[in-house]
């Protein structure tokens, strides 16, 4: 008999091993992080083992047409799960974006160890034709999003 709750994201697939399984959570969400527990009990013996299930999750928002001269602003927020991630990089382009590469550029970053998130903001002002490209947040723990902006 195999015992699991209503909600169909969740499978209990065979392992490799004749005693093992893997659980399976389709479309992992933020709420899902926590302690599973798998039992199996046999006329033998019975089986209890804990695991706990981190979300490791990472957004990007922006605008993706900016009016030349106006001001590019692209917020990137990521979770570590358990642990808040130890840093967030900006590149442009397959090229990491640093504030002294010029004064238009500001990258502002907070950490939260409560919500275990990092956030971050690239503000790009004056924006012109060769600001146009595609933005990636990335953290330390390869986490990566994009966002393409386009002059106008």
């Amino acid at each position: 008999d195999m015992t699991y709750g209503p909600d169909d994201r969740f499978q209990i697939q065979p392992g490799l091993g004749k005693e093992d399984w893997n659980l399976l959570i389709k479309n992992i969400q933020p709420s899902d992080a926590g302690i599973y527990e798998c039992q199996v009990s046999t006329k033998e013996k019975r089986i209890r083992r804990l695991v706990y299930v981190r979300v490791l999750e990472i957004k990007i928002l922006g605008t993706s047409k900016v009016e030349k001269g106006e001001t590019i602003r692209i917020i990137c927020n990521a979770t570590g799960g358990t642990f808040t991630p130890e840093e967030l990089d900006w590149l442009k382009d397959g090229n990491k974006l640093t504030a002294d590469k010029s004064e238009r550029i500001v990258i502002s970053k907070h950490i939260s160890l409560l919500s275990m998130t990092i956030s971050s903001v690239l503000t790009i002002k004056h924006a012109s034709v060769d600001d146009a490209g595609t933005y990636v947040c990335r953290t330390s723990d390869i986490l990566v999003t994009e966002i393409r902006v386009k002059i106008i």
